[in-house]
């Protein structure tokens, strides 16, 4: 049998990884400005609202899941699993790896 390419299928069978935690990923995401008066939450100095998502936020979470798999969703099951805030990117090669970085950098940027 000739010597075929292995397709990485998963984290585990990969031999380059990466694990990329976005900081502060949520409060990056803008909260539509008709929609800004229910993200209100008072302190000891008033009554503020905010005009970024937060962690805490009703749906937050699978608003943020739901973006990152759009942003990402052709490399998904191929080079990268995203699981909230953490993106998972995996190769075979060193090569193959760093375009796959890059990728992600690069949409990451451009959203």
């Amino acid at each position: 049998m000739p010597d075929q390419e292995v397709i990485c299928e998963d984290v585990a069978q990969a031999k380059y990884r990466s694990k990329i935690d976005l900081t502060d990923a949520y409060e990056q995401v803008h909260v539509c400005i008709e929609d800004v008066k229910k993200n209100a939450f008072a302190t000891i100095t008033g009554t503020f609202v905010s005009h970024v998502m937060w962690i805490g936020d009703c749906n937050a979470p699978a608003t943020f899941q739901q973006l990152m798999t759009t942003i990402f969703h052709d490399a998904i099951g191929c080079s990268m699993h995203v699981y909230l805030d953490n993106i998972f990117v995996y190769s075979n090669s060193i090569e193959e790896h760093e375009e796959h970085l890059c990728l992600m950098f690069e949409r990451l940027r451009e959203h």
